[in-house]
């Protein structure tokens, strides 16, 4: 019964939480005066400093920034959006809520040597096509709460 008890609180804070962020959260930039967590040495950190924001505490680990929120130290952590989704969704309780905010869109490559033979990376970046072009992908992208951008 505590277990039961525990669990519907829980779910009544973290839906009054979310609609309190949630509804006149728009952007990014509505978070500029609250405090904020994000991973130390991120990229993350570095693109709110830059934009000026407030009161960003930067933690050792994506961790140390939940038990930061859990906490009530930080009103959000801020941070990659795959590794958030992921935390919100293993969370067992429903503690947390990804808002889908998008900001600092990061591209990712491959760095190939030049000794590489040519054929080899061509080989690679076709096979990187497929795999990106293909019904799988956008399955795993769906699984995951992404898309394509």
């Amino acid at each position: 019964a505590i277990i039961i008890i525990s669990g519907f609180t829980a779910s009544i804070a973290s839906s009054l939480t979310v609609n309190q962020l949630g509804g006149n959260r728009s952007d990014i930039s509505s978070f500029k005066e609250d405090p904020l967590a994000t991973v130390s040495g991120s990229a993350t950190e570095e693109w709110l400093k830059e934009h000026f924001f407030r009161e960003v505490t930067a933690y050792a680990s994506l961790d140390s920034c939940e038990a930061a929120l859990y906490a009530g130290e930080v009103t959000a952590v801020a941070y990659d959006a795959p590794l958030l989704n992921y935390l919100a969704e293993s969370d067992s309780l429903s503690r947390y809520h990804v808002l889908p905010l998008k900001y600092n869109l990061q591209l990712y490559a491959f760095g190939f040597t030049e000794s590489m033979p040519y054929d080899l990376r061509d080989r690679i970046s076709v096979e990187l096509l497929k795999g990106t072009e293909s019904t799988d992908w956008e399955i795993l992208l769906t699984e995951y709460g992404l898309q394509k951008e």
